[in-house]
């Protein structure tokens, strides 16, 4: 079954009655619908008007979507659009009436409607005027659910334009509706508010399919979705408000994926899989560790995503030689984090330390729950009299997650600390981090301004390298 369009296709036809009309042959200067390339089982746009001995139309007319019966050869009026009868199924009388292919307006992707607002969910939804209309422009009162659409003829795009403020959710073959209402679209399929859902009707299935190369919305486009970006964009305008300047829908060559807001599932997720075997230009690439990214195909590197706390204020450190937490802002500076490897660097300065020993003991773990391994960090820095004084660098290595056993640079009397620390670890069971100090001689020690600590995932456990090692 197709879905013809043909010009100058024209047939007369001297039925009566709502059936089938029997069609007699090609008006002089047209062609059959055969010979235009109507098959048996095909669908098209039909315009039958009666005519009298003249040509002369005398009042009774019909435009419908209709399907080409070839054996007798005859027209069956599957949906009426508009009709002299009210819109309904014309009962033809006795005389002449010219069939013919047409592509009546509403094919021609511009006719909208603005029901009332869903206030349920929705089964065989049929808001009034969508024979003909191409874009329903629908809001709700919350996520409603809308399980089939009536209306569906072979080929017809309808396009469903969220103008509310909540999610309108597509159910995928939902028994809740009519079979030939229903949606199939692989899964559930939302409209998040300021998108677009685009349908068609495939008249083989009898369901509205999605037209877009995905199973998800424009802002949620998922793995399953493998747009050929050198293929021409599909676009719809917003001309409700008296112009054409609102894209609506997604271009192939520049897409631009709506902004999401503080509802869950509501800004662009790029799922994952498993990255290619060989890099290729321009990918973007996420499995289930970490976001890769390729700027040809010798250089495909992780994407990082910074886990970064900062001192935007001092803090004062209770005066004893306890384990504290380094950054108070927020108030616990704990970072949760899940199993995988993780590099981190920190940069941390401390005043108003003991003149005795102003030092302490670094740990990478603190009061947290996470079980931590394959642990190696580097430490190096001053213990000095006060900022931009100079003196001689110390340091040292670790491979502990708790707290070190011996001042992590080279003690001095300085009452001013500033150190920097480099390194990796594993995260074997998921939990929290606190990074955290203990001072080698209490004081009231001040934790800097611009102090801070910054961890990135690099890989699951098992990771070893990224990129084109061999």
């Amino acid at each position: 079954m197709s879905n013809v369009v043909a010009d100058r296709a024209c047939e007369t036809t001297t039925g009566t009655g709502t059936g089938n009309l029997t069609l007699a042959g090609a008006v002089a200067g047209f062609e059959t619908l055969a010979v235009a390339g109507a098959a048996n089982d095909d669908t098209f746009y039909y315009c039958i008007e009666a005519v009298d001995s003249n040509g002369n139309p005398t009042g009774e007319w019909e435009i419908g979507h209709g399907t080409y019966v070839s054996a007798t050869p005859a027209i069956a009026r599957t949906t009426v659009l508009q009709s002299s009868n009210s819109d309904a199924l014309v009962s033809f009388s006795a005389g002449t009436k010219r069939v013919f292919i047409m592509s009546p307006g509403i094919t021609q992707l511009w006719g909208d409607i603005s029901p009332a607002q869903l206030t349920s969910n929705q089964n065989d939804w049929a808001p009034t005027g969508l024979a003909k209309a191409n874009v329903v422009r629908f809001s709700t009162d919350a996520s409603r659910d809308i399980t089939g659409l009536t209306g569906g003829r072979h080929g017809r795009i309808v396009t469903l334009r969220n103008v509310g403020s909540f999610d309108g959710v597509l159910k995928d073959d939902s028994g809740s509706s009519t079979a030939a209402n229903r949606f199939d679209l692989t899964a559930d399929f939302t409209v998040n508010p300021g998108c677009d859902g685009v349908l068609q009707y495939d008249g083989v299935t009898s369901r509205w399919r999605s037209v877009l190369p995905s199973t998800k919305t424009i802002n949620d486009l998922t793995e399953d979705a493998s747009p050929d970006i050198n293929a021409d964009f599909l676009i719809f305008y917003d001309i409700s408000a008296g112009t054409t300047d609102k894209v609506k829908g997604i271009s192939l060559r520049n897409a631009l994926l709506g902004a999401g807001s503080a509802t869950a599932g509501s800004w662009p997720i790029l799922g994952n899989g498993t990255i290619l075997t060989s890099a290729e230009k321009g990918a973007l690439e996420h499995d289930t560790n970490c976001l890769y990214f390729t700027t040809d195909v010798g250089n495909r590197g992780v994407v990082p995503v910074e886990h970064i706390i900062r001192a935007d204020a001092t803090r004062t450190f209770t005066s004893n030689t306890a384990q504290q937490a380094i950054f108070n802002s927020p108030a616990n500076g704990r970072l949760t984090l899940e199993t995988g490897v993780y590099a981190f660097e920190a940069l941390i300065a401390m005043t108003s330390m003991s003149g005795t020993s102003g030092n302490g003991k670094f740990s990478l773990l603190g009061a947290g729950s996470a079980t931590l391994a394959a642990i190696l960090w580097h430490a190096m820095g001053n213990d000095v009299v006060a900022e931009n004084t100079g003196t001689a660098a110390g340091g040292s290595w670790h491979v502990i997650a708790t707290q070190t056993g011996a001042d992590i640079v080279t003690a001095a009397t300085g009452t001013a600390l500033c150190f920097s620390i480099r390194g990796t670890f594993e995260v074997s069971v998921a939990g929290t981090i606190v990074p955290s100090f203990a001072q080698t001689t209490a004081a009231a020690a001040v934790v800097s301004i611009g102090s801070y600590f910054m961890c990135r995932r690099i890989g699951s456990t098992s990771m070893a390298s990224v990129g084109q090692w061999d």
